[in-house]
């Protein structure tokens, strides 16, 4: 049994709890720091302080969602106390805070959420890439369309904005469909507030030719959020969306399309990962290197759009040229 705790809330929260005992029979046992589970046998505490020091026997592992500024003392704190820890989004503010928070993880499972690639439309892309149909990658494009943050988000020295809290989920599904890390970035940023841009491309250079094109945009007027996902390939190409669910219904008058859900499936797959490196006191070290990459990438796209000038992977890390 291994018995979770959920440290701040996110969107997930309900589907957290409703697929834990389908996971090799873990449970969210207690919740802090906002996170909501319900009914049920659910230890809650004000914060993650507080649950370490009067409930820290009932849980074995922390997932932390969490604003972007508070993560990395909660996971150290977690940490510390010998708790296993999965991180919803960025691992933190800086790539610099996220080596600092992983260095500080050794004995425990770290784990980088890195939710996208457990999408089933992802991965069934990176299947058709490892089955040899895709052939040499060239080109990643992917869009991703959303409504305004809100609450903390919406103050870039807590999230990081536009680059550290939307993009760089896109950027970890390029460098991972890419295999490797971008040695060029590039970058323009818009929007009405200057501090805080509401959209934003991103260019990345791999070797051997390969390119990635991110889009972002957080100006979505009303409705669902939109994200899609292009690879082209040496042999071939493949197009993924979130629509692809949408399914037209007709009961007199106008017919009318309504998106099917894909349910829980993409957060199972997550927790199914994160509990299985538990339970085999797996190495989870390859998803806190790429997310910290990420991380490094989107400080060298934010540089490049403040400065206009591209930036180079170098030795000692993105250097503008």
């Amino acid at each position: 049994m291994t018995r979770l705790a959920l440290v701040g809330s996110g969107p997930d929260d309900e589907a957290y709890v409703r697929v834990a005992p389908r996971v090799s029979g873990a449970t969210v046992a207690a919740v802090s720091d906002g996170a909501q589970a319900g009914s049920g046998n659910v230890v809650s505490a004000p914060t993650l302080a507080d649950l370490l020091e009067a409930h820290a026997d009932a849980i074995d592992a922390v997932i932390v969602q969490t604003p972007t500024d508070e993560r990395a003392s909660h996971i150290k704190a977690a940490a510390a106390d010998g708790k296993h820890v999965l991180v919803k989004g960025p691992l933190g503010r800086s790539s610099a805070e996220a080596r600092e928070t992983a260095n500080a993880c050794a004995g425990v499972v770290f784990m980088a959420g890195q939710i996208d690639r457990y999408r089933s439309d992802v991965a069934a892309v990176r299947a058709s890439m490892d089955a040899g149909q895709m052939g040499q990658p060239g080109l990643v494009r992917s869009h991703r369309w959303q409504p305004p943050p809100t609450g903390w988000r919406l103050d870039a020295d807590r999230s990081g904005g536009i680059f550290i809290h939307e993009l760089t989920r896109d950027i970890d599904l390029a460098a991972w469909l890419f295999d490797g890390p971008p040695d060029t970035v590039f970058a323009i940023a818009r929007g009405s507030d200057s501090d805080r841009p509401d959209a934003a491309v991103v260019h990345l250079g791999f070797p051997d030719g390969g390119m990635a094109v991110l889009d972002v945009t957080t100006a979505l007027p009303q409705g669902e959020a939109y994200w899609s996902l292009q690879l082209i390939g040496a042999d071939g190409a493949v197009y993924a969306d979130d629509q692809h669910n949408m399914q037209l219904l007709y009961a007199g008058g106008s017919p009318a399309a309504r998106l099917t859900s894909t349910g829980d499936a993409t957060v199972l797959s997550q927790l199914e990962a994160f509990v299985g490196a538990v339970n085999n006191d797996a190495d989870a070290s390859a998803s806190v290197d790429a997310g910290v990459l990420a991380l490094e990438v989107a400080e060298a796209a934010s540089a490049s759009a403040a400065s206009g000038r591209a930036a180079m992977r170098t030795e000692d890390g993105y250097v503008l040229v």
